[in-house]
């Protein structure tokens, strides 16, 4: 080391390179450490902003209530909730109401009508016509709804098969109390929105009413409904069966249908 530094004491020139040499050196290890710097910085930013995003994209959104500003029906058997531009006159509501409301004055409207707990198929003018065709019954919160469809055929040759109903009743055989929704095919997208927010507010107000096994169900061997909804009466050899919403309670060696 003592040699090194003769050397560069007895060489002037050679020390100054040297000098130059190590200022480059470190000039340039300066600027590395500093872009270095500068990218950890940017990346940290970067993270952060992710972590922030996943963040907002994991926090559930508050659920909007579409049947907030709905108005309100209820009577002693049952409640829900209907668009608050429509219309009610006695047990019929409507989008338009025109005059005195009656079945016979909307062969085609859309409109509800409720029917009180004595109310059959014969109460319906429509279903009573002959001209009305049950194509299925389902559950749907905890109610069930039957769909009814326009047939064209023997005294209802002249029906152009537009007219539809949604009923939603307390059991697979009972109509009433009630609802009936009553729509044209063309409708059939809007009706069913609507349909699905009221039934998001339906309820039966009389827990009696589907609890009591009817005398057609005891014939049937079957009736719809959940494991937490066997009515009494049900016969104890009668067992439940899960098919999602077509779940239902039947005897022994009969199918629910």
């Amino acid at each position: 080391m003592g040699i090194i530094l003769d050397k560069m004491k007895n060489n002037p020139k050679q020390n100054n390179s040297l000098i130059i040499l190590l200022s480059v050196l470190l000039l340039i290890s300066c600027i590395i450490a500093g872009i270095f710097a500068y990218q950890v910085q940017n990346l940290t930013k970067e993270i952060k902003k992710l972590k922030t995003e996943q963040l907002l994209t994991q926090t559930p959104a508050p659920t909007l209530d579409l049947t907030a500003n709905w108005k309100t029906y209820t009577n002693e058997d049952l409640s829900f909730k209907y668009p608050s531009d429509w219309l009610r006159s006695g047990d019929v509501i409507s989008p338009d109401m025109p005059g005195s409301p009656h079945n016979n004055l909307y062969p085609y409207g859309l409109f509800l009508n409720v029917f009180d707990k004595n109310a059959t198929l014969k109460t319906n003018a429509y279903t009573y016509s002959g001209c009305m065709k049950e194509t299925s019954t389902q559950t749907v919160n905890g109610v069930f709804i039957k769909r009814f469809i326009e047939i064209n055929t023997g005294q209802c040759k002249d029906r152009d098969q537009k007219q539809r109903i949604i009923w939603i009743v307390p059991s697979a055989s009972s109509y009433g109390p009630s609802v009936a929704v009553f729509y044209q095919v063309d409708d059939s997208e809007q009706v069913e929105q609507i349909v699905t927010q009221i039934l998001s507010t339906f309820k039966f107000l009389d827990n009696e009413i589907t609890s009591i096994i009817t005398s057609d169900e005891l014939n049937n061997g079957w009736y719809w409904g959940f494991k937490d909804q066997k009515k009494l009466n049900t016969p104890s050899d009668w067992v439940y069966q899960e098919v999602g919403r077509s779940s239902c309670w039947h005897k022994v060696g009969v199918l629910c249908q």
